[in-house]
Formats: structure tokens, sequence, C-alpha cells
């Protein structure tokens, strides 16, 4: 569902640049307000930050098997505990 988000972009320029621009949105976040849900039964800025931290984490190892093995497993996780830890 996302691929329309990067359509017609370079994919790798892309995710070089998305530190950048991940910092420039949370610098516009007032520091009290991390830790609010943006909406009820909404995940936090602090939350969401965390979370595309552990996802980086769940592909950078995803892709290695990819990269390396001729029939990889990748198993999946469950966000939920994760998440947990962060709170």
């Amino acid at each position: 569902p996302y691929a329309q988000y990067i359509e017609g972009k370079d994919a790798v320029k892309s995710l070089a640049s998305a530190p950048k621009r991940l910092l420039k949105l949370v610098e516009q976040i007032p520091a009290g307000a991390m830790k609010q849900p943006m909406a009820p039964g909404k995940w936090t800025a602090h939350e969401l930050l965390a979370h595309l931290a552990d996802f980086e984490l769940v592909m950078s190892a995803r892709c290695r098997l990819i990269a390396f093995q001729d029939n990889p497993v990748l198993a999946s996780y469950d966000q939920a505990p994760w998440l947990e830890g962060w709170r």
C-alpha cells in the first residue's frame, strides 16, 4: 500500500534522506507532546519513532537473509511487546 509514496522516486535516495527528514519533523514537535497520543487510541510520536527503529532492525535482518540464503525463512514478529518496552 505504500508504493504510491515512492513511485517515480529513487528508493535508495529516499531511504538515505529519511533520517534527516524525520529529524526535521521531530524538531517541530514540542518536547511535552512527544508522549501524547496524536488521537485517542493512536500511538504517540515517541512510540512511532521507536517502532521505526525496531522495524529497521527487523528489515535489516530480513535483507541479510534474502541476500545470503537461497530460501530464507522470514519470521514475523509481534510489535506489541517491543513497543511496550519503549513506554
